[in-house]
């Protein structure tokens, strides 16, 4: 048998920016009806902009207890916070607080990967808070656990990244040879 999936939609009418990044409005009713986390060209799929590009950022620190961005009180955070190099999520200081939550780090434990929408980082002190938790207490498996940060514009540096907005603007950079 040859299995057919079902509900996508072909977005048209993509148009070149100064930068080599495409853009198209997307339709949607109400505003955030249609936010998607998966995007294929030409049945390939395509990479949500993230950083690095290859590879990963290590955790640097662990933060058991802490300041919850959410409440302003002492929290346990030992499922949802880590300290990072603060270079590497220096990036994240640009991106308004309201476009922060959807950026998200993917953290790989030994066996597993978790995904967790971000609150707060801080690019000083590299400190980076997230909304969930993951099932194990982060670096309970090792003194660096790797991760890496996706879905936000700054990211958005190679062939094949894309990266969509709550205003539901989708932006593409092609792959050599794809005409859009």
């Amino acid at each position: 048998a040859r299995p057919l999936f079902t509900g996508g939609r072909a977005m048209r009418g993509f148009q070149k920016g100064a930068d080599g990044v495409w853009s198209v409005k997307v339709p949607r009713e109400p505003a955030d009806a249609w936010y998607f986390e998966q995007l294929y060209v030409n049945g390939r799929r395509a990479v949500r902009a993230r950083s690095p590009n290859k590879f990963y950022y290590y955790m640097q620190s662990a933060v058991p207890r802490g300041i919850d961005p959410a409440t302003g009180a002492m929290a346990d955070l030992g499922h949802r916070a880590f300290v990072a190099e603060p270079g590497d999520v220096g990036p994240l200081a640009a991106v308004p607080k309201e476009q922060l939550r959807d950026v998200t780090v993917v953290a790989y434990h030994s066996w597993e990967a978790s995904l967790h929408r971000v609150t707060a980082a801080d690019a000083k002190t590299g400190m980076v808070v997230t909304g969930g938790g993951s099932p194990w207490p982060l670096l309970q498996w090792g003194a660096r656990q790797r991760y890496h940060v996706e879905n936000f514009r700054a990211a958005l540096d190679a062939p094949g990244e894309w990266f969509l907005d709550r205003e539901g603007w989708l932006y593409y950079r092609p792959r050599t040879g794809e005409d859009m």
